[in-house]
């Protein structure tokens, strides 16, 4: 499986990984977020896991794999400026995150409905994507 990195990190792959280790109340998501530390200013792709019983997420990238980054949902969304009703918000079941992952040949993003706009990224100098 190719691995598709978003501002030089593993957050596709890591969520992917997860996953598919817990039960199935935990989605796969997809959003937009604004970047935090060294990538304030940016806004990009991200990708995490959220427990639709609990609205806990869980987000194991970037070296977070054996000590999880865990947090209600309303406050990871805060902090990472994470709109879940906006076009660069979209949860994936198991089954579907399986799906779209054969379909396209790697951890994602993947477009909706042929649409890879919404997962455009934007750096503060030039207001256009960093990769």
């Amino acid at each position: 499986m190719e691995e598709n990195y978003s501002a030089n990190g593993d957050c596709f792959k890591a969520a992917v990984e997860i996953l598919f280790n817990l039960d199935d109340s935990w989605t796969l998501v997809h959003a937009m977020v604004d970047g935090q530390k060294h990538l304030k200013g940016w806004r990009y792709s991200h990708a995490f896991v959220l427990n639709v019983d609990t609205r806990m997420v869980m987000d194991t990238s970037n070296g977070k794999k054996d000590s999880p980054l865990v947090m209600p949902a309303a406050l990871y969304f805060a902090i990472g400026g994470i709109d879940p009703h906006s076009k660069g918000f979209k949860a994936y079941t198991k089954m579907e995150a399986t799906e779209r992952m054969l379909e396209a040949g790697h951890y994602g993003a993947w477009a909706i409905d042929g649409d890879l706009s919404m997962w455009e990224e934007t750096t503060p100098e030039t207001d256009k994507s960093p990769i």
